[in-house]
């Protein structure tokens, strides 16, 4: 009997041996089978950090020269209008867009403001409307007691607009800052 173990362990020891020594046998890969059907999507991933802003779509008017016989008064002399059309007010822009408009005095054209301007004895502003499918950029001046005459100087006008872009970004900066205005949407006087 001892024999007979003896025999079986040294078969198994040789056949235990072989199996090994097959399996770790390596052959040449074979050739690349076809491709199995896709699976089904997994879940959504974590939202990636924001990227950098880019340039925004974006129309910039010339500056507009108004002559101080430009504007137009109304009755008692404390309102003033000057009003310019431009196609690319549209409504769409009205409602969603942003416009920044800016003044300077013809004389001295270095010398930027942004509009809104309100001092004690006056305002200076503009406003959008679209009427009859036509866009126009009015400007106007508010004065708070009468005055005969509007400005006896000229100014420029220039305005920005950027349309609506669901998704995008704009930069952070100072819109009121024209010099930086120019700097970042690469404005040229």
């Amino acid at each position: 009997m001892v024999h007979l173990i003896k025999k079986w362990s040294l078969v198994g020891l040789v056949s235990l041996a072989m199996i090994l020594g097959f399996l770790a046998c390596k052959g040449s890969e074979g050739k690349i089978g076809p491709q199995g059907s896709l699976g089904p999507v997994g879940p959504q991933g974590v939202t990636g950090p924001v990227g950098p802003a880019g340039q925004a779509s974006m129309y910039t008017s010339a500056w507009l020269k108004v002559t101080s016989t430009m504007w137009v008064a109304n009755q008692d002399s404390s309102y003033y209008l000057v009003t310019h059309e431009d196609a690319t007010i549209t409504q769409p822009i009205l409602e969603k867009g942003l416009v920044m408009a800016y003044y300077r005095n013809a004389g001295r054209p270095g010398v930027v403001f942004a509009l809104p301007s309100v001092t004690d004895e006056l305002a200076l502003g503009f406003f959008m409307q679209v009427q009859n499918g036509k866009g126009f950029m009015n400007f106007d001046l508010i004065y708070s007691k009468l005055h005969k005459t509007p400005i006896d100087f000229d100014l420029e006008f220039r305005w920005i607009i950027i349309p609506p872009n669901p998704g995008g970004r704009l930069k952070t900066f100072d819109w009121n800052d024209y010099e930086q205005v120019k700097q970042e949407l690469g404005l040229a006087d």
